[in-house]
């Protein structure tokens, strides 16, 4: 049966939350509904309290985890954790941490006592972006498309576990879809306040101390990064650097420069100049929607601070966006316009696939040596793998996995392939998609047995044993 009904979103006017909080008066809008888990959207009555999405448990009557996203100063999303339960009695704003497994390990939360039954995790007026990465890690691993987690907390007290079980495929898939059409009819709520609010605020985008003719004041170093000055068209350019033909596409504004590096042997690279000092970790996020979280270092070569650990979807979501905003750990935030970005990026991806290309040794036939199995791997028409490989099958309790089947592991000239079973003569299939990359991140889709090969429309892979 089909649990949720995107058309038919249902109004509740006091919600079966609330009463079991015993909160002030709210509404809520469900986006889904079912079992372990739902979706709403959480508008309070009182005007001092923020709305929020929440992604909360419906498994229980007496207690309940509930991760929220709301928006805060800055316009920028923050995400909350919350956990209930009716025979609590705690003390009065005690602090305590509540842990989680995820698919990146234990992710630790700091947490307050905001009532009897109740801890929260504290939202400041600036998100902190570590909040976002860790209380994010455990909706990624409950929403994981491959293979989605159950979510166990764990309490620094004598409370024991608790355990929700996973979603499957489909449920997770909708339940990702619901939270983030809930996610954009907040900001359309926060647009419609802020516009309330400003029917009684007479404001103005120049400070105080600009008059006509006068350039606006550059930020100062302690606060916002954004330059204010007029940015410049997103640009496509090659150069031939000391290890080879190397693409760029890039925008300016002001005296910070932001752009995309890609060359021979070399991951793709975001680039950032003018704005960091020293290491420091960045969230890249494309609309408020799509985030990619990087560790940047100040490169050697050209000066600007590199990010690596971005794989190609990043292009895709820059290419089709309207704003990038880089926020780094101590708050310091790029705002900046992808008007124009699409034919860079274009040029771009059509620059950097011929440099991998002519960077990747090209597969050659080699001869298995005895008990060796022999292997042929082509994706979207390129063959990676023809020759001797590593092939090996593991259980579901080697890898530490509850479902049914085993997984194979196709290894060779710097590319990684995992299977899983799905039934008779079916698996799904994923990939490294960067040869050498240690990140299992590139989805095969389902590949069906024929002879010794797996095949679909854009992978053909083969094993002799």
């Amino acid at each position: 049966m089909r649990l949720f009904n995107h058309l038919k979103p249902i109004a509740i006017s006091v919600s079966l939350f609330l009463a079991m909080t015993g909160g002030a008066a709210a509404s809520e809008t469900s986006y889904y509904s079912g079992k372990p888990w739902e979706v709403v959207l959480h508008v309070p009555d009182a005007q001092n309290e923020r709305p929020y999405c929440a992604f909360r448990t419906s498994l229980w009557e007496t207690k309940a985890i509930s991760i929220e996203k709301m928006i805060v100063a800055g316009d920028e999303m923050a995400t909350a954790l919350r956990v209930r339960k009716e025979s609590w009695h705690l003390p009065d704003n005690q602090t305590t941490t509540v842990g989680a497994y995820t698919l990146i390990g234990m992710a630790e939360i700091p947490m307050e006592s905001i009532g009897k039954q109740e801890l929260y995790s504290d939202v400041p007026a600036v998100p902190v972006l570590q909040y976002n990465i860790v209380i994010g890690a455990m909706l990624d691993s409950v929403l994981a498309a491959r293979q989605p987690q159950p979510l166990t907390i764990k309490f620094s007290g004598d409370e024991p576990l608790w355990t929700v079980p996973e979603l499957d495929r489909f449920q997770a898939f909708e339940m990702n879809d619901a939270f983030k059409r809930c996610g954009l009819d907040l900001r359309g709520l926060h647009s419609k306040t802020e516009q309330d609010d400003s029917s009684q605020e007479v404001t103005s985008p120049f400070g105080a101390a600009s008059s006509a003719g006068q350039p606006p004041a550059q930020p100062s170093a302690a606060g916002d990064a954004r330059p204010s000055t007029a940015q410049t068209a997103w640009e496509f350019s090659t150069a031939e650097e000391d290890w080879g033909e190397t693409c760029f596409a890039e925008t300016k504004v002001g005296n910070v420069k932001v752009g995309f590096m890609g060359s021979p042997g070399k991951d793709l690279a975001g680039f950032v100049e003018g704005a960091f000092t020293g290491d420091t970790r960045a969230t890249w996020s494309i609309d408020n929607a799509a985030s990619y979280v990087s560790d940047g270092k100040q490169d050697d070569y050209f000066g600007w601070h590199s990010f690596y650990q971005f794989t190609d979807q990043i292009l895709s979501d820059v290419s089709s966006g309207h704003q990038l905003i880089i926020t780094d750990l101590d708050g310091k935030r790029l705002a900046i316009d992808l008007k124009g970005a699409t034919e860079a990026i274009s040029s771009f991806n059509k620059c950097f696939a011929k440099v991998k290309m002519s960077s990747e040794p090209q597969p050659h036939k080699t001869a298995s040596k005895p008990g060796e199995p022999k292997c042929f791997l082509e994706i979207d028409h390129r063959t990676l793998i023809d020759g001797a490989c590593k092939w090996e099958t593991s259980s579901p309790a080697d890898v530490g996995s509850n479902l049914p089947g085993s997984t194979r592991f196709m290894s060779a000239n710097g590319y990684t392939v995992n299977l899983y079973d799905e039934g008779k003569d079916r698996v799904s299939a994923i990939w490294n998609q960067i040869r050498f990359a240690g990140h299992m991140n590139g989805e095969l889709g389902e590949l069906n047995k024929s002879g010794d090969c797996w095949v679909n429309q854009r992978v053909r892979m083969c094993v002799l044993e």
